[in-house]
């Protein structure tokens, strides 16, 4: 796994990296830029879709290792990715936004819940199922409001998932991965 994660981190690093200066250009020949305003932690419009750096070249290193059980995982990630890329395209009300992840995130419990779902007593799992939702709407909106700040969203990603992948086991195979694609994008 070591062997194999350092080269799915290389690639993906080598694949985001590369693929930034384009976005950049073309976000910025399309003006598809984020114009601070008074919630944003930058002063200077920055150009979007950098996301697409980062999940493309983490799907290429997870491709290299092709790990069981995370395509549920990455399924759900790129169903939350479609949602952020129509928002950097279109600017998606907050509403739409945040109910598109919900039903993403529902579906990634139900479909595939975790233990603490299924050993809820009673309607208590509706509980769970509902800070589950919560928890993840939550986040991904918590990252959205900090990417305008250089560097500190992707820095608290790859800390935080190099952290993770001792805790999670299997289901952090892509981990490596999307270290390497965050890492590349910094």
């Amino acid at each position: 796994m070591l062997t194999g994660g350092v080269v799915a981190g290389g690639l993906a690093f080598l694949v985001a990296g590369a693929l930034v200066p384009l976005l950049v250009k073309y976000a910025v020949g399309r003006s598809l830029l984020d114009v601070p305003n008074l919630r944003s932690s930058h002063e200077v419009p920055t150009p979007r879709l950098g996301g697409v750096a980062i999940f493309v070249g983490t799907l290429v290193g997870v491709a290299v290792l092709r790990p069981e059980g995370v395509w549920p995982l990455l399924l759900a990630a790129a169903l939350i990715w479609a949602v952020g890329l129509i928002d950097d395209l279109s600017n998606l009300h907050f509403s739409t936004k945040a109910a598109a992840q919900a039903l993403v995130a529902a579906g990634l419990i139900l479909f595939f819940p975790p233990p603490i779902l299924s050993a809820a007593p009673g309607a208590l799992w509706v509980v769970v199922l509902a800070v589950g939702v919560f928890w993840i709407v939550a986040l991904s909106n918590a990252f959205n409001f900090m990417d305008g700040i250089d560097g500190f969203t992707g820095g608290v990603a790859v800390v935080n998932a190099f952290f993770l992948i001792p805790l999670v086991g299997e289901a952090g195979a892509f981990l490596p991965a999307l270290i390497g694609a965050t890492a590349g994008f910094l």
